[in-house]
């Protein structure tokens, strides 16, 4: 059975909507105001494909089991149950029958408890007995089990880890670290927890939300598609176009985030997990987001390369290669290599990965320090295909 939604942006109305029962958008009427449109769809892509995206991913291991048991039918339906709320933007689908407010459903403002997610911090949650029946979840880019709790008045996402290892919210834990250190750019921070899951206790990680009221996240997936880049451009480039047209330089920032991610082996900057921030009253661009979502770096779920392997490695980001994306770097210095953690305290850190081996320990922490002094030895003018000649 279809019924009619209003996309909202807050108490903007953009779109009539017609969504089936299972959450799909089956029709889309006349768009009111096509100054709010999600920035995906300023370049001509369907609200539906923006839609789909928002969604969980099917691969997510807890909405594999809601599946099997027909507690829902699809990610679809879930985040239509839920308005298609979430905590890091200000968009929604408002019933027509039902005249709901921003103020009255928001979850940046109103309580909430998130049950979808069976996996539950140690950190002290917030007494929510009046509690909204929606949940910010249901719109969680990612793989890994992860769930928003309030503690203290603040947002917090929880992230658990894939098997028995617990190397990605150590991962998490050490780049905040190195961020910290390094002490220029904006990060999210982020910490161990200990969560409680139907297989016993684990740790996790937690980090604050960089969201607000006032405050929403743009990922670079969405400006991607927004614009039609010059032919002679870069995807990157182009991207450092459309922020500098937004009044942003972030050219810095762009350059730290590849230098960082080289040395933590960051294979997984892909186009989600990093972005823009700007205003939600005003739409205005205001910053890059902070870094965050820096899990599966370190060699997690991959053996350790040696040799030139170390320096020929695959990624999800601009480039194909990660020594391809350190082309993109015109100033080393943007990484202060003097502030790095040590090997040392790498190690330490992942002596808590019970689960991990001892060679594979010993082996990442000599590859990080590996990174470090080919970083060194770029800043000091070898190129790539030197370096690996040398070696």
């Amino acid at each position: 059975m279809e019924k009619p939604y209003i996309l909202q942006h807050k108490d903007t109305a953009i779109a009539v909507l017609m969504i089936d029962d299972d959450g799909i958008i089956t029709d889309i009427g006349n768009t009111v105001n096509k100054k709010y449109l999600p920035v995906l769809c300023s370049g001509g892509i369907s609200l539906k494909t923006w839609w789909a995206k928002r969604s969980l991913p099917v691969n997510r291991q807890e909405l594999k089991e809601d599946l099997l048991d027909k507690r829902i039918s699809s990610p679809a339906q879930l985040l239509i149950q839920n308005l298609g709320l979430s905590l890091t933007d200000c968009y929604w689908m408002r019933p027509l029958d039902i005249p709901y407010l921003w103020s009255d459903i928001n979850l940046f403002e109103n309580p909430f408890r998130d049950m979808v997610i069976s996996i539950h911090s140690s950190d002290h949650e917030m007494d929510l007995r009046d509690t909204s029946p929606f949940i910010p979840s249901s719109s969680l880019q990612g793989e890994l089990k992860k769930k928003w709790i309030i503690i203290n008045g603040d947002r917090v996402l929880i992230k658990g880890n894939y098997g028995s290892t617990v190397q990605q919210s150590i991962n998490e834990v050490f780049a905040s670290y190195l961020h910290q250190k390094q002490g220029h750019f904006p990060y999210a921070k982020y910490w161990l927890t200990t969560l409680s899951t139907p297989k016993g206790e684990a740790l996790g990680c937690a980090c604050k939300n960089f969201c607000n009221i006032h405050t929403e996240f743009v990922p670079a997936y969405e400006i991607a598609y927004s614009y039609k880049k010059r032919n002679e451009q870069s995807e990157y480039d182009a991207y450092l176009a459309y922020a500098d047209a937004q009044g942003l330089d972030i050219r810095n920032f762009m350059e730290y985030q590849i230098a960082s991610d080289f040395i933590l082996t960051n294979t997984d900057r892909h186009f989600n997990n990093f972005g823009l921030l700007r205003n939600s009253d005003t739409l205005e661009y205001l910053s890059p987001a902070p870094i965050f979502d820096s899990g599966n770096c370190l060699f997690y779920n991959t053996p350790v390369p040696s040799g030139k392997a170390l320096y020929d490695i695959s990624v999800t980001s601009f480039r194909k290669r990660e020594t391809d994306l350190l082309q993109y770097i015109t100033d080393f210095s943007v990484l202060d290599v003097t502030k790095l953690p040590s090997e040392d305290e790498l190690y330490r850190l992942l002596k808590k990965d019970q689960a991990m081996e001892e060679k594979k320990r010993t082996d990442i922490c000599q590859a990080y320090g590996a990174k470090i002094k080919m970083y060194i030895d770029c800043a000091n003018g070898m190129k790539i295909w030197e370096y690996q000649y040398r070696k």
